[in-house]
């Protein structure tokens, strides 16, 4: 139910009539032309491709409840919507040069069976005749019942189906070729019957052009193919054409493409086969013919080809075949008047096919859905100026309205529009009358209620009231202090004083010209204040800003110069400017605010705190201020200047005032330098102890250290040669010595061994310019003999002066071995002339030797036995010669013997 009053705009409602939705889908998939070919499955129409229909005019195509495509045909062939001949559906007696050489129509109540009307163009056989198709055949494509069935056997090229008054079952309409002689034939669930209704009316028919149905079934249009058309009425029940009007101009030429728009308010008409033709749009409610062709607008003209077939599509949209063209015309506003109804030339491509001039044949009713009713609501001249009008959608018959208030019928309320005379909820309920269906349609109800208003007040809190406006209309509140965005609040909140008018301007939102005014006059409770102590305070760097504590208000909040706020009684601030205190008491709701100016001077810029090493005799401390006109005040020792000279470390101050008497102070520390000496160079040899500490005077506070090495203690060992230097630091105070370190290295000698008993020992020094001292007996030599075991310690001195001790620890007898070589040359070159033994831990007694048959041929006896390679002063001859070899060891008295062979070569 529609309640308040509020209403749906008028345009609205024009725009809901017509949006006449098929319930079915059965005219989704259009093919016509050469190969074209569209879909209206998602909405909007685009180009089809594999279609194979070939023809310049008439044709037909089916698809299921869902929009999926069955079949469609040109009039002679049916293709299924594999695109492939249906089985034996060929020859079937249309033509492409028939203007609706085709049309299928489903039979009633059933599903799957459907007829297919055929006919010949007029310069042909003129038949008019049907074929039956069975889709549940050959696996859902489809497949004939029948064909080639004769129905009219002198037919023009027109051919329309009209909806029964029942709503099941169809009429079939055509027209005699060269008479005035339509004939209806019905189509119900028992199939069509031969037996024709009869119209012998209006003027003797062409052999070209449309024959088309309104959408409502009421009207009937046929295009005459000369510079004329004519429209009937037509009785859905009986089948029966009456009311012809001719509608004649001498600029029509070849009339041929008819429709009616959604809305069966208006037609359109075309002529063909020549160029520079005309869309015509006629408003067929006008009356008779000459109001009707009065009413004609071009919408449409082309200029380099010419139209054809005019079409109602599932959008409602009506679109134009152009002959040759790659793109169909549209037409997407047929039920507006004139230029409104948007013609545009190529409106929907064929993706590079081509239209003729024909467009598939469709059942006009298939389009038509349920009526509905609706009332708008208008605003006249004044405020009760108002008009309830019922708008039905789609008006496709004739109405008997009865208006109702509150439930209740209204006298003599039989009109389609009425004026409320009082506030009620209005309702209206519409009968068809003379027609097939006689429906009764009942509207929802609108509320009306005349514009009124009781605004009051109430007091809200401390200055504040509540107004009310208490309307039954959109108004606007006009006063003092009412912000625009509250001007339409109901309820809302305003402060003032004294006594102060406010006005309410009330209106319908669809007429703001009519409004009815109310006036309220509202008294305010006194307005009360706050005070703050200061108007305005001065300070330096920083001030406290106290709002006084007061029992009327329980709530502060201070707004600062930058627009923040700080919910506290007290604020501290460094900033000049102006200070707003808001107050407030929760419970009244009352506020107020008092507001102090602040000026703050800023104390002067001081560097920080610093400190200075006395490095010097003197010192010369800056007070380290910027600005003009300052005043400087030093202490301990008296000055007015901006810097001190001192003689001697301690703590100084100094402080800094402004004009204005804001002051800084700061303080500089002078730290006495410390004395740090490390001491004269030192020389020492690796190993020997030593340590670098530092001498420190005049240093009362703790002193850092940083050695060059890296460590951070007061002394240090070091390890290597090289100048160490050391940093000490005292506060700021920072002093640098240095001291060169010498570590000679120490003398390079062999490891300490243990040895058996041999006639040397060797020192084991390694490096060159040595000195010995051999501690058991002061010898000086690197390679001293023994005879007896014992330890044996010699002291090594290099050149730097610096001395390693080395120690041999002879502890046993070494056993005996014999040093012989293989060979000799006795040639008196001086080189291995002589054949000599050696035995280590030994003492050779005699050395034999032999020649190879084993004959003794020399003996020496002695401590250095050798042989000369001469036998009694005779050289022997080269070759091989045993010996052997026989010695005493140290620790016993036995005779020890060693065999070999010794070559002798010249």
């Amino acid at each position: 139910m529609l309640k308040g009053i509020f209403f749906i705009p008028y345009f609205f409602l024009l725009s809901t009539s017509i949006l006449i939705a098929q319930p079915k889908k059965w005219a989704a998939n259009w093919y016509f032309g050469y190969n074209a070919g569209i879909s209206f499955i998602d909405g909007t129409p685009k180009p089809l491709s594999g279609g194979v229909i070939n023809t310049w005019e008439g044709c037909a195509s089916i698809s299921d409840n869902n929009g999926n495509l069955l079949f469609y045909t040109d009039g002679s062939t049916i293709r299924n919507k594999k695109h492939l001949v249906m089985p034996g559906a060929v020859d079937l007696g249309g033509h492409n040069s028939t203007t609706q050489s085709a049309t299928i129509v489903p039979l009633p109540e059933e599903d799957h069976i459907y007829y297919v009307f055929s006919i010949d163009f007029s310069g042909g056989k003129k038949v008019l005749q049907y074929s039956i198709v069975d889709i549940q055949l050959n696996g859902g494509l489809g497949g004939l019942v029948s064909k080639n069935n004769i129905l009219l056997t002198n037919s023009s090229e027109g051919l329309t189906v009209i909806k029964h008054c029942n709503s099941k079952d169809y009429w079939i309409l055509a027209n005699e070729l060269g008479t005035n002689s339509f004939k209806a034939f019905k189509l119900s669930k028992e199939g069509l019957n031969h037996k024709f209704i009869e119209s012998k009316i209006g003027t003797r028919k062409g052999n070209a052009g449309h024959l088309k149905t309104s959408p409502n079934g009421q009207k009937i249009a046929i295009a005459l193919f000369n510079n004329a058309f004519e429209l009937f009425d037509f009785n859905q029940n009986t089948g029966v054409l009456s009311n012809p009007i001719l509608i004649r101009h001498p600029e029509f030429y070849r009339t041929y493409g008819l429709e009616f728009s959604a809305d069966n308010h208006y037609l359109y008409m075309a002529g063909t086969l020549r160029d520079e033709k005309q869309i015509y749009q006629f408003d067929i409610t006008s009356g008779s013919s000459a109001a009707i062709l009065q009413s004609k607008i071009t919408i449409g003209k082309i200029t380099d080809s010419y139209f054809g077939a005019l079409q109602l599509g599932p959008d409602n949209k009506i679109y134009v075949a152009i002959n040759e063209h790659n793109y169909l015309a549209v037409i997407n506003n047929p039920t507006l008047k004139g230029m409104e109804c948007g013609f545009v030339r190529d409106g929907v491509s064929l993706g590079g096919k081509k239209s003729g001039i024909g467009l598939p044949n469709f059942i006009s009713a298939s389009f038509n859905v349920q009526p509905r009713v609706f009332i708008s609501r208008s605003v006249g001249n004044t405020c009760k100026d108002i008009t309830l009008k019922a708008e039905i959608a789609p008006n496709v018959g004739n109405w008997h309205y009865q208006w109702y208030l509150n439930g209740k019928p209204i006298n003599k309320a039989t009109q389609n529009s009425i004026t409320p005379a009082q506030s009620g909820s209005y309702q209206v309920i519409v009968n068809e009358i003379s027609g097939c269906h006689n429906d009764t349609l009942n509207s929802e109800e609108m509320d009306v209620e005349f514009l009124n208003a009781n605004p009051e007040f109430t007091i809200a809190n401390c200055n504040n009231v509540l107004l009310k406006a208490n309307a039954n209309a959109p108004f606007q509140w006009i006063g003092n202090k009412i912000p625009k965005e509250q001007e339409s609040q109901d309820t809302l909140s305003v402060a003032g004083d004294g006594v102060q008018i406010y006005r309410l301007k009330m209106f319908y939102s669809d007429n703001t010209s009519c409004f009815a005014p109310k006036e309220l006059s509202v008294t305010f409770p006194p307005i009360q204040t706050y005070k703050l102590e200061k108007k305005s305070l001065v300070s330096c760097d920083t001030v406290t800003l106290n709002a006084p504590i007061s029992p009327n208000w329980d709530t502060y909040r201070w707004k600062l110069p930058n627009n923040s706020t700080v919910s506290a009684n007290k604020v501290t601030v460094r900033q000049s400017g102006q200070y707003i205190v808001f107050v407030e008491n929760k419970q009244t709701k009352c506020v107020a605010n008092d507001t102090v100016n602040v000026v703050i001077h800023q104390s002067p810029s001081l560097k920080n705190n610093e400190s200075f090493c006395m490095s010097a005799s003197t010192l010369e401390l800056q007070a380290g201020a910027n600005g003009e006109s300052l005043m400087y005040d030093w202490a301990p020792n008296s000055s007015k200047n901006a810097s001190l000279v001192v003689d001697k470390a301690g703590s100084y101050h100094v402080k800094v005032t402004t004009p204005q008497g804001c002051s800084s102070s700061r303080t500089i520390d002078v730290v006495e330098m410390q004395k740090v000496t490390l001491g004269s160079n030192i020389t020492l040899c690796e190993g020997d102890p030593v340590e670098l500490s530092p001498s420190i005077t005049n240093a009362p506070n703790p002193v850092s250290y940083r050695w060059s090495s890296g460590e951070n203690v007061r002394t240090i060992i070091p390890t290597k040669s090289g100048t160490y230097t050391l940093t000490t630091r005292q506060s700021v105070c920072e002093t640098v010595d240095s001291i060169k370190v010498i570590i000679h290295p120490l003398p390079q000698i062999k490891a300490n061994e243990t040895v058996c008993l041999d006639k040397e020992i060797d020192a084991g020094g390694l490096d060159k310019d040595l000195t010995y001292h051999w501690q058991h007996s002061a010898e000086t030599t690197p390679v001293i003999t023994i005879s007896a075991l014992g330890v044996y310690n010699v002291k090594i001195t290099n050149s730097l002066g610096c001395t390693a001790t080395r120690t041999i620890n002879v502890n046993a007898y070494c056993p005996p071995h014999v040093y012989a070589p293989d060979a000799f040359t006795p040639n008196g070159d001086g080189i291995n002339d002589v054949f000599s033994l050696f035995v280590a831990s030994g003492q050779p007694v005699c050395l034999d030797i032999y020649n190879r048959w084993g004959q003794l041929i020399k003996r020496n006896e002695n401590e250095s036995p050798v042989w000369d390679g001469q036998i009694d002063g005779t050289l022997s001859p080269e070759g091989t010669y045993p010996y052997v070899f026989r010695y005493k060891i140290r620790n016993d008295n036995l005779i020890h013997e060693y065999r070999g062979v010794v070559i002798l070569q010249r």
